[in-house]
């Protein structure tokens, strides 16, 4: 969901800021190629992350565009910004085509990792919104593991791409608290809610010519739960309510 919906007020604010959309797979494509490996990945994942997975991205997406509630790429089209598919952001064609663009920075709100030669292309570089606060709280899942850890407080934090995962200087962080009533899908939703202000920090920064950056110390870097870890955070919470979905759905 938030690669899907963060970027919708941004879009509809900041069209002519926009050189494109690509949307990439949320599963990488050396793991999707790799059947053996896939179904590795699947076996150690709970059924429950991956029916959430499923829930968050397509059926989500499906859901708005059955409804008319309007999407990114419905927003896009109407504001003439090209939308496109792209398999693997490191394959050298596509390289070349963002080359073309000339574009002075990338948002990334995807899980696929990027490789040195697509990080030098933006002139002033890829900037990543990552759902937790960092550096304590790198990898993937946070919206599960802030909840599994009792955490007071959560948020997304912008940082710039390097080779490693979650470990890029640090552009600025958006908090909020976690209450009694959040689920899973509620600090997920939240998170991608506040991707948009930091979006809008960055463009104007970008205006005044230079991004702020503090470089990260050393932190912490998680996976997905296991089943244990999900059984835990059932025994104190929900997952996702009908009603915090139908809100995030209609929002």
């Amino acid at each position: 969901m938030p690669g899907i919906m963060a970027i919708q007020d941004f879009v509809n604010k900041h069209p002519k800021k926009i050189a494109a959309i690509f949307v990439l797979p949320n599963v990488p494509k050396t793991l999707a190629a790799n059947g053996e490996k896939f179904f590795a990945f699947l076996r150690r994942i709970p059924l429950t992350v991956l029916l959430y997975k499923v829930l968050e991205t397509s059926v989500y997406y499906g859901l708005r565009r059955l409804l008319a509630l309007g999407t990114p790429f419905t927003l896009a089209k109407k504001h003439n910004i090209p939308v496109k598919t792209v398999n693997d952001p490191n394959a050298e064609a596509f390289r070349k085509e963002l080359e073309s663009i000339a574009c002075d920075v990338v948002f990334n709100l995807s899980p696929t990792i990027l490789g040195a030669p697509f990080l030098k292309i933006p002139r002033m570089g890829c900037v990543n919104f990552h759902g937790g606060i960092l550096p304590g709280w790198g990898g993937v899942g946070n919206y599960f593991w802030v909840l599994i850890n009792n955490l007071q407080e959560t948020g997304t934090t912008a940082h710039f791409m390097n080779e490693t995962i979650d470990t890029g200087d640090i552009i600025g962080i958006k908090r909020f608290p976690i209450t009694a009533t959040d689920t899973v899908h509620s600090v997920n939703f939240k998170n991608s809610v506040i991707c948009n202000p930091l979006m809008e920090d960055i463009a104007e920064a970008m205006e005044r010519g230079a991004i702020p950056r503090q470089k990260q110390e050393p932190g912490a870097y998680r996976t997905f739960p296991t089943r244990a870890d999900i059984a835990s955070l059932r025994k104190k919470r929900e997952l996702f309510t009908v009603k915090d979905f139908a809100k995030s759905l209609f929002a």
